[in-house]
């Protein structure tokens, strides 16, 4: 079983467990998987979807890093200083 279908099965599995978070998830994941494979007019081999995943996962860590920093700066200029 490749990601792929490993992917699917995932997707499957969350419908029927009605794992919101982790369908959206699995979903968002696959469109990006989806979408190479439509611009490269091929299926992906293992490699590459492992690689679309790890770049989809350090985006989302990124965006929450940067989501907290701005949080921490907003409560600190809330706050006036003594």
């Amino acid at each position: 079983m490749n990601l792929s279908e490993r992917l699917n099965d995932d997707m499957k599995q969350a419908m029927r467990s009605q794992d919101k978070f982790k369908l959206s998830t699995i979903r968002m994941m696959r469109s990006s998987v989806k979408n190479l494979e439509i611009d490269l007019k091929r299926p992906l081999e293992d490699n590459e979807v492992l690689d679309i995943l790890s770049r989809e996962i350090k985006i989302r860590k990124d965006s929450l890093q940067e989501f907290l920093q701005q949080k921490l700066k907003l409560l600190v200029n809330t706050f006036p200083s003594s």
